[in-house]
């Protein structure tokens, strides 16, 4: 069991990254001056990269570990996450938007590891799909109520 909630707690941690900037999105688009047509490009680049991502996760969760591969995913994921602050146009807030996709291939992860663990039966297995929800609902209280509260 310690596993499943290690790993579900990984999952919220990368999904809080992936998702942080949504509630933010009407100020960013003000901000950095984005048309309707290059916000919409930012979430289509976002979303690609972690379809792509979950390709070469899977792979390396099977040469790695699923372990060694949530490490390196939160520590090379934290990175566009703590410096999308820095994006000044267009161009710099997608590629931040892109190498931020990377970290929701952390799904992969989290069935791999909850999979392989002897101790926790399959119907755990869905347990972490089902609290994206509640992720969401997380990230929107936390990006309105911090944002407007500061």
């Amino acid at each position: 069991m310690k596993t499943f909630h290690i790993t579900w707690l990984m999952f919220f941690v990368c999904f809080f990254g992936w998702f942080g900037l949504a509630p933010l999105m009407p100020t960013i688009r003000a901000e950095l001056h984005l048309t309707k047509g290059e916000v919409g490009n930012c979430i289509i680049a976002s979303v690609s990269a972690t379809i792509i991502a979950r390709l070469f996760i899977g792979k390396l969760c099977d040469v790695w570990g699923p372990r060694k591969t949530a490490i390196r995913l939160l520590l090379i994921g934290s990175l566009p996450v703590f410096l999308v602050g820095l994006a000044h146009s267009y161009t710099t807030f997608l590629l931040f938007r892109l190498a931020i996709g990377v970290i929701g291939a952390s799904f992969v992860i989290t069935q791999f590891h909850i999979k392989r663990d002897g101790k926790c039966y399959n119907r755990w297995l869905g347990q972490p799909g089902r609290w994206c929800n509640q992720y969401g609902n997380a990230f929107n209280i936390r990006g309105y109520s911090w944002f407007w509260l500061h």
